[in-house]
């Protein structure tokens, strides 16, 4: 039921249920949403190797960015709770613009914010990989996400089984210096 936002997967959730009525969506997802933001980080963990990473492509002066559908409010707090806050150049949130993934707005904003130039999208999902298409760029899959079908089946270019992969996915697409 994840990968297309928070809403979305409350509708879902609901209509398991058998009642995914809007009126009731839109009076549960506050409370979905404050419950979330309250538990943001209670069995969270960082995928293995994601630090490292995030740290030799630092030392390498590459901007890091967020572009989630999960709202700003608690993308935040997941960040400060995760300690990441200077990690990031930019973070846009599913809600920071009028529309979200996998239209590339928020992703070429996200782009944007962190000063622009060459970039890829690291995702789980098809939302993921349709956001890279729309916005001209290329896309690594993981393979260790939330997604709805296995990773090779979400048309990225290339995929990923840990983070120290990353790297030299990203020196493969011309995204770094080899």
């Amino acid at each position: 039921m994840i990968g297309h936002g928070s809403r979305p997967l409350l509708r879902k959730a609901l209509a398991a249920t058998g009642d995914a009525d809007a009126a009731l969506v839109d009076a549960a997802y506050p409370v979905l949403i404050g419950h979330y933001t309250a538990h943001i980080c209670d069995l969270s963990r960082p995928y293995p190797g994601v630090e490292a990473a995030f740290d030799r492509l630092s030392a390498c002066g590459i901007a890091l960015s967020i572009c989630t559908n999960k709202p700003l409010a608690p993308t935040l707090a997941l960040i400060a709770a995760l300690g990441w806050e200077a990690r990031f150049a930019s973070i846009v949130g599913g809600d920071t613009l009028p529309v979200s993934k996998p239209d590339p707005a928020p992703l070429q904003l996200a782009i944007d914010q962190s000063g622009g130039g060459a970039a890829a999208f690291v995702g789980d999902s098809i939302t993921d990989t349709q956001t890279a298409i729309a916005a001209g760029l290329p896309c690594i899959a993981v393979s260790f996400g939330f997604a709805d079908r296995p990773a090779a089946e979400l048309g990225a270019q290339m995929v990923i089984d840990h983070f120290d992969d990353l790297i030299p996915a990203l020196t493969r697409l011309g995204r770094l210096p080899s």
